[in-house]
C-alpha cells in the first residue's frame, strides 16, 4: 500500500468481529456491535498542539479496538482492497505487534 496518512489519520484493515479476543476479553453483546477490531496498516506523523507534534503511540501492525459508531469513519480502496480512514483518538485500545514483543525480549 502506497497510502501515507496526514496528522492524526490511521488507515486500517478491519478484523471479523468475534466474540472473544485472541487475548481473552469477552465483549458482551450489547456493545459488540459497535466496537470493531482492526489491523493498523499506516499512521500518521501526529496532531499539531500548541505548536509542537504529538505523536500517536499506536504503530503499523498493531491491531486495535475502535467504536465504529461513534465516529467519522472514511472508506479507501486501495489496489482492490478496502481499508478504512479513523482518527488516532478514536482508538480504544491496542495490542503491539508481533515483531514489538520479539524486540522486548
Amino acid at each position: 500500500m502506497d497510502l501515507v496518512p496526514t496528522s492524526d489519520s490511521v488507515i486500517i484493515r478491519e478484523i471479523p468481529y468475534q466474540e472473544q479476543s485472541k487475548g481473552g476479553v469477552i465483549l458482551p453483546t450489547e456493545i459488540a456491535p459497535s466496537l470493531a477490531e482492526a489491523e493498523v496498516m499506516a499512521v500518521g506523523l501526529g496532531a499539531i498542539a500548541f505548536g509542537h507534534r504529538v505523536s500517536s503511540d499506536i504503530q503499523a501492525g498493531d491491531i486495535i479496538i475502535y467504536n465504529k459508531d461513534l465516529y467519522p469513519i472514511q472508506p479507501i480502496i486501495e489496489d482492490g482492497e478496502k481499508f478504512l480512514m479513523i482518527r488516532a483518538n478514536t482508538v480504544l485500545a491496542y495490542r503491539r505487534s508481533a515483531r514489538d514483543k520479539t524486540d522486548e525480549a
